[in-house]
């Protein structure tokens, strides 16, 4: 159907809203000190090979989204199992968005409830998901002009005005923070990019146009690097370290003369993108679920999945102490192995069926009516 197609330049968009909410007002590798920027490159490339995989994947078997894949060539035992861990790991990442954005927000609004900003976001995202895919895509089209609009001057202002470049020197005092802080970025929010999977089976000229996605990709991790190198020039390292949203500390610190709270004026750029990354991440589990279940359509599945989402938050983390025992340390191993294994078990095993086979593996229509 016209309503849940797009083309590569909208799915690019959505994959730069997605990696730009999920962390760009936080700093995951902040452990890296001084070489932030330096983990911030070496976790782009976990990113960069998860997105050529499930490129890769969905060029091979054209339409058919990543679980479907792995019962085609995994069979229908492992491929169900491996399909509901991946599941769950979209269903964990859209509640550690939805956490971020919620906590954040409460800063801004100190007087409103996490449960009712929670039902307020889920609700109004359940009617975005309602109106089909396209719609999403020509959404986001319109606001990533009014993101990057806001983004070059957060960037640029601070650098030009209160940075200190020299607290970047040494490079490479700490190789090992270096590493730390790079596995700690390739899970967030690289590695989170195997959500966008079930987006891909969308695109209408992923074949001829899937450069345009790389591009997109790119410019995220170049608004990140140079987000790493403000953060640690304005905040130097210790703060940067201790402070759970170092970019907004940063945007605090800039005035113009009796013009304040400029920091503000940005909140406009976070709320569109952190709410884009719960957005796609919710959009991404009811299709899971849908593909799972082998369901009609996964309209059904919006008000179930988004009040586990809304729900979920409250139960799992009462306070932030318990989200923080999660998110620095078990979140970064749990959901790393997953991935980057899943893709990778499901494309090794597409290879070694397309050997063995005489005939190139290749997705047709007949295909399609077997995996269903």
């Amino acid at each position: 159907m016209q309503e849940n197609t797009i083309n590569s330049r909208q799915f690019g968009i959505l994959l730069l809203m997605l990696i730009l909410g999920s962390a760009f007002i936080f700093v995951p590798e902040g452990i890296a000190g001084r070489d932030t920027w330096l983990a911030t490159i070496i976790a782009s490339l976990a990113g960069l090979y998860v997105l050529s995989v499930i490129i890769i994947l969905q060029k091979i078997f054209p339409g058919m989204s990543i679980i479907k894949i792995s019962t085609q060539v995994l069979g229908k035992p492992l491929g169900f199992i491996l399909g509901i861990i991946y599941t769950w790991l979209i269903f964990f990442i859209a509640v550690l968005y939805l956490y971020n954005m919620t906590t954040f927000l409460l800063i801004i609004f100190p007087g409103l409830s996490d449960s009712l900003l929670n039902t307020f976001i889920v609700l109004t995202i359940a009617y975005v998901i309602y109106n089909g895919l396209n719609s999403l895509s020509r959404l986001s089209e319109i606001l990533i002009w009014i993101v990057l609009a806001l983004v070059i001057p957060a960037i640029a202002i601070p650098f030009f005005t209160i940075a200190e470049i020299k607290s970047l020197t040494p490079v490479l005092s700490n190789i090992k923070a270096v590493l730390v802080g790079g596995l700690f970025a390739a899970n967030w929010p690289y590695g989170e990019i195997i959500l966008m999977a079930m987006l891909l089976p969308a695109v209408n000229d992923l074949k001829q146009k899937s450069k345009i996605i790389y591009i997109w990709f790119f410019i995220g991790v170049i608004l990140f690097v140079l987000r790493s190198i403000l953060a640690t020039t304005v905040l130097w390292e210790d703060l940067m370290q201790t402070t759970k949203f170092p970019l907004y500390e940063v945007l605090l610190l800039i005035r113009f003369s009796t013009f304040q709270r400029v920091e503000l004026f940005f909140f406009i750029m976070w709320s569109i993108t952190n709410f884009m990354a719960v957005l796609l991440s919710y959009q991404s589990l009811v299709l899971a679920l849908k593909d799972l279940f082998s369901l009609r359509s996964h309209k059904t599945l919006i008000i179930p999945a988004g009040l586990a989402i809304a729900v979920f938050p409250l139960i799992m983390f009462p306070s932030s102490v318990e989200f923080l025992a999660v998110e620095s340390f078990a979140a970064h191993f749990h959901n790393i192995i997953i991935q980057l294994l899943y893709p990778t078990i499901i494309l090794a095993a597409a290879k070694i069926k397309q050997r063995k086979s005489r005939n190139p593996l290749d997705y047709s229509p007949e295909m399609s009516k077997t995996a269903k």
